[in-house]
């Protein structure tokens, strides 16, 4: 492969018809071409493939219409080396009015590729990640909103069997907490529906009252379990 330091080569000159009429002395470098052998040479020489041609072409005639410089990235076949992604800008040369030519700069990029290669691997990779992530959320939600509801459902069972009132205040603790429980394994699959755009947000009543109420609930026990006072007052 040609091996070169700066990894930009111009500027050349091109005719309308895609002769080179003038070789910058880096071709040598960059290419491995001799410049002074150059001259005359078709542009079609320096492409990797045929198919690139029409493009080329296309930019050329682009480039006479708008007066405007452009840039395409082909690959480009050095002289005894395998061909590379290089980015040409061109710009048009004006005498007596019109185009005349064109003056071309050639830069390598290799190493731009390279890394856009890298990029576009990594962020597969990081996809790929979290789906990965969402089918286990998803999965494991599902695992556990089984159990939970065997337990609502012998919870209300046991709700319609029992007499004491702390019988049944201990079974309605049960039962809310199971039913705040499943709520939290339903947001868990919210965030697999947030990933994939499908997240629906509803309005609903919600009454702090009982949520204040709900949750002293949850921690009465433990509290007279250390024999500590817990009392709530709304205001």
């Amino acid at each position: 492969a040609i091996a070169h330091m700066s990894g930009i080569m111009g500027p050349q000159a091109i005719a309308l018809d895609g002769t080179l009429t003038y070789c910058s002395p880096a071709v040598k470098e960059f290419a491995g071409y001799d410049p002074a052998e150059e001259i005359g040479s078709n542009v079609r020489k320096y492409l990797a493939s045929e198919k690139e041609l029409p493009r080329v072409l296309a930019i050329i005639q682009q480039i006479v219409a708008e007066r405007a410089a452009s840039i395409v990235e082909l690959l480009f076949r050095p002289k005894g080396g395998d061909p590379f992604p290089v980015e040409i800008t061109g710009k048009p040369l004006i005498g007596h009015d019109r185009v005349i030519a064109l003056q071309c700069v050639m830069r390598d990029v290799r190493e731009r590729k390279r890394v856009e290669e890298e990029l576009l691997r990594a962020k597969a990779a990081a996809e790929s990640a979290s789906r990965a992530k969402s089918e286990f959320l998803a999965n494991m939600s599902h695992e556990i909103r089984t159990p939970m509801t065997a337990i609502l459902g012998f919870t209300d069972i046991l709700l319609g069997s029992l007499t004491g009132l702390e019988d049944v205040e201990a079974a309605w603790a049960v039962k809310r907490n199971a039913e705040y429980l499943l709520e939290i394994i339903n947001d868990i699959l919210d965030l697999s529906k947030i990933e994939a755009e499908k997240l629906e947000v509803e309005r609903v009543p919600c009454s702090p009252r009982q949520g204040v109420a709900d949750a002293a609930a949850l921690v009465q026990v433990r509290a007279d379990a250390k024999g500590l006072p817990l009392s709530v007052e709304f205001l």
